[in-house]
């Protein structure tokens, strides 16, 4: 396989006014993973990065030697025929020095182990003791401070979903008998959201669930303190509550920062954080939230429309556009550094960056959007929103080829068809993508 260089220079423009001020989130080169979905990172402490991705029936690790800068080739791990991948599933990586473990759902739930930084891996080895009970297939890796490791995941064995797990402690050859360590009172926790696990710095081990307790879907959490075999009371987080019938696929993110642990989730299309023993905060409207937390700064990343978001937790930082089409980020703190990198699938690939803090525009140089000529094809219409979705040709310098959705004058909306072609300005606005100067031509 030839070595994987696929860097491009990725988007970097003015994005969200906030006090006069406009944030640019300050992006690296950024390395393309094609054919790669449900991307996670895993560092170890001296630097070193690697990936996991599905890509069809196949799992993927690509390690990086200078922190994230450039990976080498991605090495392929397990062919998996029955694969889980989309919302939240897909493979989970952690490193331990030179030991990686990777798991993954096929309808049952399987680990692999690399002894030697991922250049070769194990046959599979079958975590849940019953089978057929992970097929719903969202689960979380956590890694302890020794190395220890704690597969979460919901669980049909008993009929309502559950939460169960199990540990190893030896990267990931052998694993415990199954445990149930959440079961609602009355029927089931929530069916599609997937659940996460975080050791933090002193060995505390916090996971958190959506459940489904009285028609509400609220997110909850327990605690097993280091030294401990079992977990504390289940909380629910937030003093807000969310009645919903159905499930939001939106499971949120934990995130340890020293010896406490922050928490972030989705309720009715508002995301809030919190922490032990502080009040729920608002941070933006959008889903699927993840974060990371470096000595000095907690980064958190979501969706928001197509878009992916980014801002600092407690800083009042205006939030900051990283990238106009994303979904599902993954985030990693580099030890011993304040970068972070996150990776996120862009259409049918996915790619990774350096996400650096944002650099202050001053005010006389965001009140003017930069305007680019942008070439395409019409793919949907949203009267509703006088909006148009458009699958355009790269930008040079400014963008990869992509779809997008742009905010269009009446009379474009008029005039527009699917399939036709379609030029004009685009720019970026605080809350949307305009295009204007319209040019519709004939549909297909």
């Amino acid at each position: 396989m030839k070595r994987f260089i696929a860097l491009r220079t990725f988007l970097c423009l003015t994005l969200a006014i906030a006090s006069c001020v406009v944030c640019t989130p300050r992006t690296r080169a950024a390395t393309e993973f094609p054919a790669a979905a449900q991307p996670q990172l895993a560092t170890a402490t001296d630097g070193r990065v690697w990936l996991t991705y599905g890509s069809g029936k196949d799992i993927f690790v690509a390690r990086s030697r200078d922190a994230g800068a450039t990976f080498e080739a991605p090495v392929r791990v397990a062919t998996l025929p029955a694969l889980q991948l989309g919302m939240r599933r897909g493979p989970r990586l952690t490193a331990f020095g030179d030991h990686l473990v990777v798991t993954a759902m096929a309808g049952d739930f399987f680990a692999f182990h690399s002894n030697d930084g991922g250049t070769t891996w194990s046959a599979p080895v079958r975590i849940n003791d019953a089978p057929g009970a992970t097929r719903e297939g969202l689960h979380d890796l956590a890694l302890a401070p020794d190395g220890r490791l704690f597969a979460l995941w919901l669980d049909l064995r008993a009929g309502p979903m559950q939460l169960c797990a199990a540990e190893s402690i030896d990267h990931g050859t052998t694993w415990s008998p199954n445990e149930v360590v959440y079961r609602a009172p009355a029927g089931p926790i929530c069916t599609c959201c997937q659940p996460t696990a975080r050791f933090n710095t002193r060995g505390d081990l916090c996971i958190m669930w959506r459940n489904d307790l009285d028609g509400a879907r609220d997110m909850w959490s327990a605690v097993r303190p280091a030294g401990s075999t079992t977990f504390g009371p289940a909380a629910k987080l937030g003093q807000g509550t969310w009645p919903l019938k159905a499930c939001p696929m939106d499971g949120g993110s934990l995130v340890a920062s020293g010896d406490t642990f922050t928490t972030l989730w989705q309720r009715d299309g508002t995301i809030f954080f919190t922490r032990p023993g502080a009040p729920e905060r608002r941070l933006a409207l959008g889903k699927q939230p993840v974060a990371a937390s470096t000595p000095t700064r907690t980064v958190a990343v979501w969706q928001q429309g197509p878009e992916l978001w980014t801002t600092t937790l407690d800083r009042n930082a205006a939030p900051t556009l990283l990238a106009p089409a994303g979904r599902f980020a993954s985030l990693v703190a580099i030890p011993g550094t304040d970068h972070v990198l996150v990776a996120y699938e862009n259409g049918p690939a996915s790619i990774v960056t350096r996400l650096d803090q944002p650099t202050p525009t001053p005010p006389a140089a965001a009140a003017t959007s930069k305007r680019y000529a942008l070439r395409g094809v019409i793919v949907a219409i949203d009267a509703g929103k006088s909006a148009l979705r458009i699958k355009h040709e790269e930008i040079p310098g400014v963008m990869r080829a992509m779809t997008m959705q742009f905010r269009v004058e009446a009379n474009a909306l008029q005039a527009a068809q699917v399939g036709a072609t379609i030029t004009g300005l685009m720019s970026r606005q605080p809350d949307h993508w305009l295009l204007e100067d319209v040019k519709i031509g004939a549909a297909n």
